[in-house]
């Protein structure tokens, strides 16, 4: 194998026009036609919302919505928990004011989504702080008391010594292990992805998915076929994010509430 053939290439997500995270969430992206992925209709009444563990399923759900035939807008800020309660716990504080007001503009803009898909770093914000669980699932309960249908989305697993570059480096340094890594965090990430799924089951209206049987399809990795799926310890690259729908589609193994999903038409 050459260097350039195992060189990443993997851009960032701020690199794509079509993946709306920021540091603060501004009237505008609400606005902005290229925040909406999918089916060709602009118009939708679906809102993809959360961190960047949110942002990197952009991919599988893009997939799944130009398959179906539905779109969806997304806004993401890098670091900031999707909560209504106060995210101080949560963030650095030299990102606070810009948090809270991204998550106060979120909820004023809401009223516009029927369905509401969420996901975010659920076992980093729990390791902040232990009441992360119960506050995220007060705002999901405040959501559905306010008619909207909410998809929660599950961790992916976390690999803390996976390096993109491992490939490319192995050429110069060959005892270099770039696949025998194992997952960070697994009990906790387990522990709260199960706590998602039981608390969608005992409330009206919400619904559990996750991707992590396409990710860890015949055993969890970040690598997919001898080559990184992941972007770094924790998100998944947007072009295998894209492929990994692409597989859910060809298996048949799209999860059943994307079923109901429709795009309003102008």
């Amino acid at each position: 194998m050459t260097l350039k053939s195992l060189t990443n290439e993997a851009k960032t997500t701020n690199r794509y026009d079509y993946i709306c995270q920021y540091w603060r969430i501004e009237e505008k992206h609400f606005s902005n036609s290229d925040c909406v992925v999918g089916s060709s209709d602009k118009k939708t009444n679906i809102l993809l919302w959360g961190d960047s563990n949110a942002a990197h399923y952009i991919g599988i759900l893009g997939s799944i919505a130009k398959e179906q035939k539905w779109s969806f807008r997304n806004v993401s800020h890098a670091a900031c928990p999707p909560i209504f309660n106060d995210v101080k716990p949560y963030v650095k504080v030299e990102r606070y004011d810009d948090c809270r007001a991204s998550v106060d503009l979120v909820r004023s803009q809401l009223k516009q989504y029927q369905t509401i898909f969420i996901s975010a770093a659920y076992d980093s914000y729990a390791r902040k702080s232990p009441g992360f669980m119960d506050d995220f699932e007060q705002t999901v309960n405040s959501l559905v008391k306010n008619n909207h249908q909410v998809i929660l989305i599950g961790k992916a697993p976390v690999y803390k010594d996976f390096d993109r570059h491992c490939l490319a480096k192995s050429i110069t340094y060959p005892w270099r292990d770039c696949f025998n890594l194992k997952q960070s965090y697994k009990l906790e990430i387990d522990a709260i992805n199960t706590r998602l799924l039981n608390f969608s089951k005992s409330i009206d209206n919400v619904e559990y998915v996750d991707f992590n049987s396409v990710i860890c399809e015949k055993n969890c990795s970040p690598y997919k076929g001898g080559k990184p799926i992941y972007f770094d310890s924790s998100h998944i690259e947007i072009q295998s994010s894209w492929q990994l729908g692409k597989q859910l589609i060809e298996n048949n193994l799209i999860p059943k509430p994307f079923n109901a999903l429709i795009s309003p038409r102008e």
